[in-house]
């Protein structure tokens, strides 16, 4: 294009839409300056997209991710050729990007891509979700995008193994749970146990694995499936328990204050055992036996009861003393007397059958009284040690003789 003869034409009016069309032509014939640190908005974005291919702990392996950049809007639009990193992978995952440096472009809101492929090794601990970070080289061209990388955790099984035990009022077994050990990564070691559902005796019984691994990682490497089983067996536990000796004096019951011996019970329970005479009467050598049951929250079925007798168990007869009490009459030619004797102490349920006598039948004040007879106890009495105590405060009056006559007595 002639400027000159261009801005020579027409007056002033022309000549100033002759300049704006000049500078239009300069710009448009002007190429766009390529991006470079030196134009930082030519570059805006970097974009990380999501991860393609799955990794898990325990397993080298890749996966990939798309990186884009993108050019802002502006005179200096566009994507140098930019060299890339990658920062903040999990523990020993490395990163590639293809092509690196990227290719460039000079357009407007222009795209170019490079794929990243992160390796991991056996040893890459298990993440969700983990965060990193691509960066463009050098750092004024653009700032930087976030991905995210998800390694697996490796998924294993444990299973408990069938066990039988003797109730001991515990939960525990002693079974180890099944497990391939060749299916925890070189350098893991793993720590199980089982418990049976409860610590009742019974059959069918159902057995929990649990536990983690030592992974460095807080066993969050792994997820165990725990399988348990209904094949676990709690026997009953044999007890043995024995009366003792015990002397009580006679007071109509069977009952021994005594506590039975008796063998081991499992943790926790508690004794209810008792025992008792055989009969109720005074005697030597006499039968005790024990019976109760373990408080063991289960009815006592935890355990199977062996019960042996004591003979060596004595009831004393009751001592008790029957006093005579003063009795008078008037002669009747003979000993009798009307008053009961004084027995204090007979066992409620027995009855007393105690009769006492003068000493002689001839008339006088300050007579012997003596009492006699037992308690009818449905022992012959045998169950009582009686003292009797006479009394001198009987009285007989004579007989008086009526005037005109003597009175016959016989």
């Amino acid at each position: 294009m002639n400027i000159q003869a261009f801005t020579r034409l027409g007056g002033p009016s022309a000549r100033v839409a002759g300049a704006i069309v000049i500078l239009v032509w300069l710009l448009s014939a002007m190429p766009l300056q390529p991006a470079s640190a030196a134009n930082p908005m030519a570059l805006q974005t970097i974009t990380v997209g999501g991860q393609n291919g799955t990794l898990t702990y325990g397993t080298a392996a890749s996966a990939t991710f798309q990186v884009t950049l993108t050019a802002g809007n502006g005179p200096n639009a566009g994507v140098p050729a930019t060299d890339l990193s990658a920062s903040g992978l999990p523990a020993g995952a490395t990163g590639q990007f293809s092509p690196n440096p990227t290719s460039s472009c000079t357009n407007n809101g222009c795209q170019v891509t490079s794929t990243l492929t992160v390796s991991t090794l056996t040893s890459t601990p298990a993440a969700s979700a983990h965060p990193f970070t691509v960066s463009a080289n050098p750092a004024g061209i653009a700032g930087s995008g976030t991905g995210s990388i998800t390694v697996n955790r490796l998924s294993i099984t444990v299973t408990a193994a069938s066990d039988s035990k003797v109730y001991d009022g515990t939960t525990s077994s002693a079974a180890i749970p099944i497990f391939d050990a060749g299916t925890l990564v070189p350098g893991d070691t793993a720590t199980w146990t089982q418990t049976f559902d409860n610590r009742n005796a019974g059959n069918g019984k159902k057995l929990t694995p649990s536990g983690s691994v030592n992974d460095g990682n807080g066993g969050n490497n792994y997820t165990v499936i725990f399988n348990p089983v209904s094949t676990g067996s709690i026997s009953p536990l044999d007890i043995s328990v024995s009366a003792v000796a015990y002397s009580k004096t006679y007071d109509r019951t069977l009952a021994a204050a005594a506590m039975p011996t008796y063998s081991a019970m499992g943790s926790g329970d508690s004794a209810g055992f008792i025992e008792a005479y055989s009969d109720k009467n005074a005697g030597t050598g006499k039968t005790l036996i024990p019976s109760g049951i373990v408080n063991d929250g289960n009815g006592g079925n935890n355990y199977i009861y062996h019960f042996s007798d004591a003979t060596d168990g004595i009831i004393l007869a009751k001592p008790i003393t029957v006093t005579a009490i003063a009795n008078t009459k008037p002669y009747d030619g003979n000993a009798t007397a009307a008053a009961v004797p004084s027995s204090p102490g007979i066992v409620s349920g027995d009855t007393p059958a105690f009769t006492e006598a003068y000493g002689d039948k001839t008339a006088g004040t300050g007579k012997t009284l003596t009492p006699s007879g037992s308690v009818n106890d449905g022992n012959g009495g045998q169950n009582y040690s009686i003292t009797f105590m006479p009394s001198a405060t009987g009285t007989i009056t004579a007989l008086g003789v009526p005037v005109g006559g003597i009175a016959a007595v016989s």
